[in-house]
């Protein structure tokens, strides 16, 4: 008796959600005021109706209850079903131009090591007058992070536009202008969004920002879901939003293409990624959350996949804490975001104890000794990789011992 509701339990975890209408009326009520706000809140900056509409998000969608239950399965107890997933196990990356440093090159080479994709892809351009890509390195280090991207099997996805829905507009072509050399962050986070929707919609897979870090593998979502965003509970301004640095889907799924332009139908214009303009936390991080909110049939929306919280938030509150580490020992992946320009982040990473060298670096090791054997070049760039947390002073020289004899 008490495996048959075990069984049941597990079968009822794994039921779609059914939309709940009056979810949907709140989500389109807030969705609207965005629009009516007209955004073009670029550079960091959002219109005052533009604020006013986040503040009505915030009171209206995050005290809603989410839908989502945390799955039984891990990384370390799923198994694989006989059938084929529905994500591939193809990674993505979006390096617009110039070269790569060693930390584009440390998230590339942990989701090789770990998940071990059948292709990891970086896709980069257009590129303006005058600027290269990241295969066409200018300085040392651009050639030092080149030489680990190819040992990890990083192939370049040169694209000559930036993609648009149906042909139309760039939604932010204004910003752009003619030949212009992108500099903003926010401009380039934008950008990056829409290509990784694009790329998601038509390749299926996993996505991953340049400061996400795969530490376990993910392939308990690829079997059970269509499409998945991680968890963000809570920002700096408290709302419930989605953790954009690490989506999968399996190609054309029904989520992305309402997020993407709608896929044509009213209902959804107000929540598509490309309606309207407005600051990069709206566009990317409430407008996903609003529309998961709306249809959670179609999304499943992790914790795990970590938005890992700044100093002085969440868990975070007290330095490097046992219950920091504990959230991190459960994540699958970290994203950092701000690792490297952000001084608050550096001097986290910085801390003891080291979330490195206690938790990620230690997982990386030990799926780079598993079998199948990884290729020598690969084993070589793992090694050059934890000697650079060693040497930037994100881990202790102890917490890379085990790689040296890999040269």
């Amino acid at each position: 008796m008490a495996v048959r509701l075990a069984t049941l339990l597990a079968a009822a975890a794994q039921e779609p959600h059914v939309p709940d209408p009056e979810v949907g009326r709140i989500v389109d009520a807030v969705a609207a005021q965005f629009v009516a706000a007209g955004g073009r809140g670029f550079e960091g900056w959002e219109p005052k109706r533009l604020k006013e509409a986040a503040r009505a998000y915030h009171a209206r969608i995050t005290p809603l209850a989410m839908p989502w239950r945390r799955g039984a399965d891990t990384a370390d107890t799923f198994v694989r079903p006989a059938a084929p997933p529905r994500v591939p196990n193809i990674a993505h990356w979006a390096w617009r131009d110039g070269d790569a440093d060693w930390t584009l090159a440390l998230s590339v080479a942990m989701a090789a090591v770990v998940q071990r994709p059948e292709a990891l892809y970086l896709h980069t351009g257009p590129l303006a007058a005058g600027a290269t890509a990241y295969t066409e390195p200018q300085t040392p280090a651009g050639r030092a992070a080149l030489r680990c991207l190819r040992a990890a099997g990083a192939q370049e996805v040169r694209h000559a536009a930036d993609p648009a829905p149906g042909g139309g507009r760039h939604p932010w072509a204004e910003v752009l202008g003619r030949g212009r050399r992108v500099r903003s962050k926010q401009t380039f986070a934008h950008l990056s969004d829409v290509t990784r929707l694009k790329t998601i919609l038509d390749m299926g897979g996993i996505y991953l920002d340049r400061d996400a870090f795969l530490h376990r593998r993910v392939d308990h979502y690829r079997w059970r879901h269509d499409a998945v965003l991680g968890l963000e509970p809570s920002n700096f301004e408290r709302d419930r939003v989605a953790n954009f640095g690490c989506l999968m889907a399996r190609p054309n799924s029904t989520f992305f293409q309402l997020f993407w332009d709608g896929a044509g139908r009213a209902a959804y214009a107000n929540t598509s990624y490309l309606r309207t303009w407005g600051g990069w936390a709206h566009d990317s991080c409430r407008k996903s959350y609003a529309l998961a909110m709306k249809r959670p049939d179609l999304v499943h929306l992790e914790a795990r996949l970590l938005q890992y919280p700044f100093p002085g938030h969440g868990a975070a509150r007290g330095g490097v804490t046992r219950a920091l580490l504990d959230l991190t020992r459960r994540s699958e992946v970290c994203h950092m975001s701000g690792f490297k320009w952000n001084g608050g982040r550096t001097h986290q990473l910085r801390m003891r104890p080291s979330i490195f060298g206690e938790v990620l670096w230690p997982n990386v090791l030990r799926a780079a000794a598993a079998e199948p054997p990884l290729p020598p070049e690969l084993l070589r760039c793992v090694r050059w990789l934890g000697d650079t947390l060693v040497n930037e002073s994100y881990m202790p020289e102890a917490a890379n011992a085990a790689a040296q004899g890999w040269r």
